[in-house]
């Protein structure tokens, strides 16, 4: 910006440096022509207040005006400035410039004009003809070098803009790639490259960002592991217990409180294996080998499974044949049975499940006809344990963890979540997106 600045201040000013000198050589021959005016006119010419034109071969037009006429004359025109006592105008309808010397005869004043070359082409003199002539030409010339300045200006802005954005680009790839990992779940990741200031103290800031991240996520999966195993040893002491009570006394089969309490806890041991796959799915590392998965045929498996354990509802299955990507099977089995599940947990009637690609995207979309969910609460239905106090609530069974863990797994697999209510009817639509080109899964 700054060069293209300076090069227009400098068009400008050699402009206006052609607009005063072209002044001054006008006041320069009024000088000259004044002089031979008023020595060779006779009086009768300088008392009649007409234009005469030639005077002497000076291709000017020449006038002698009285007080009021000159003052009717000078609304016509436009002061630029005074100049060795000339006064210099530029006239508004010819766009010529006119010269006043006042009362130079008596209350007369002498008024010369140029000859408009563009209204009064036949008025000029040979000279004034090839003089024009020569003038457009150095205005044509005048005009290719402030072009020809211009773009070279521009030309050289935009290498330097170039150069400039090369060098960033090349500086910013280290914090680039480090980003890219860390969006990937590789928050040991750190950026090693040395930048100048201040992308070396946003460098600096990213590293500590991740290290703070990477610690809590470790305590935190540290902690999930930990309270999810601690659990599980008295919850599979408590279920072996119930199992040897009922055993032994068949009557509380058919007692209430005693079929809560297996009802609680079957709910205890279902959260913490849930809590301890969220913690294993959301950590960074993982030991497991990628491998080219039957997307199309977990599905299938999956469905009849979800089928032959609910016959109340309606399945209607679009499964397009031979989808597969490559990743862990675990991850896509958790995708599909979390989503089915939450499915039946909520729907009437009828789950619609479809499995779609379009070019390079695939697409798994579980719909329900059950009561939908606020709009305001789809922003954060995918945060553990979130749950809704309305329609979906703990009636329907759940810990709020199934679209948390769908989430989490498709993050993995490079693809995204989509929940949404249903336009034209009650129910939920939860569609997975992955990308069966651009695939790297953290677990690699």
């Amino acid at each position: 910006m700054a060069l293209i600045s300076i090069l227009l201040i400098t068009i400008c000013y050699f402009t206006n440096v052609d607009e005063k000198y072209a002044t001054k050589a006008f006041v320069i021959d009024i000088q000259k022509i004044s002089v031979e005016v008023l020595q060779e006119h006779d009086p009768v010419a300088r008392s009649q207040s007409k234009w005469n034109y030639d005077i002497d071969g000076h291709g000017f037009y020449v006038c002698f005006l009285d007080d009021d006429n000159l003052q009717e004359y000078k609304r016509k025109l436009t002061y630029l400035e005074t100049l060795e006592g000339v006064e210099v105008y530029t006239s508004d309808e010819l766009d010529v410039l006119v010269a006043i010397q006042t009362r130079v005869i008596s209350n007369r004043s002498l008024v010369i004009r140029e000859i408009s070359t563009a209204q009064e082409p036949h008025l000029l003199t040979e000279f004034q003809k090839k003089e024009e002539e020569f003038h457009q030409q150095e205005e044509m010339l005048y005009a290719r070098f402030q072009l020809t300045v211009l773009i070279a200006g521009i030309s050289a802005l935009a290498l330097i803009l170039m150069l400039l954005l090369l060098w960033l680009k090349r500086i910013l790839k280290p914090i680039e790639l480090a980003s890219h990992d860390w969006r990937a779940g590789k928050l040991q990741t750190r950026i090693q490259a040395q930048v100048p200031e201040p992308l070396f103290s946003l460098a600096q800031t990213m590293n500590k960002m991740a290290e703070d991240i990477q610690q809590m996520m470790e305590e935190q999966q540290v902690m999930s592991y930990a309270m999810s195993h601690e659990l599980r040893n008295p919850l599979n002491g408590l279920a072996l217990a119930i199992e040897v009570i009922t055993r032994k006394h068949a009557f509380l089969e058919d007692d209430t409180a005693f079929f809560q309490l297996k009802r609680y806890a079957n709910e205890l041991e279902g959260l913490s294996l849930n809590i301890l796959t969220l913690a294993r799915v959301s950590s960074s590392q993982s030991n497991e080998r990628l491998s080219i998965c039957d997307f199309s045929n977990i599905i299938k498996e999956r469905i009849r499974f979800f089928i032959g354990n609910n016959q109340h509802i309606h399945f209607d299955c679009k499964i397009s044949d031979e989808i597969k990507l490559k990743g862990i099977p675990l991850y896509f089995e958790l995708i599909v049975d979390n989503l089915i599940s939450n499915a039946i947990r909520y729907t009437r009637t009828q789950i619609k499940v479809t499995l779609a690609q379009v070019d390079s995207l695939i697409s798994f979309v579980v719909e329900d006809d059950g009561p939908g969910i606020p709009e305001d609460s789809i922003d954060h239905i995918l945060m553990p344990f979130s749950r809704l106090d309305s329609s979906r609530n703990k009636s329907s069974g759940g810990f709020g963890l199934g679209l948390a863990i769908v989430n989490t797994v498709s993050n993995r697999l490079g693809g995204t979540v989509h929940i949404e209510n249903k336009r034209y009817d009650s129910g939920l639509v939860v569609s997975v997106t992955i990308s069966d080109l651009e695939f790297e899964c953290s677990g690699k």
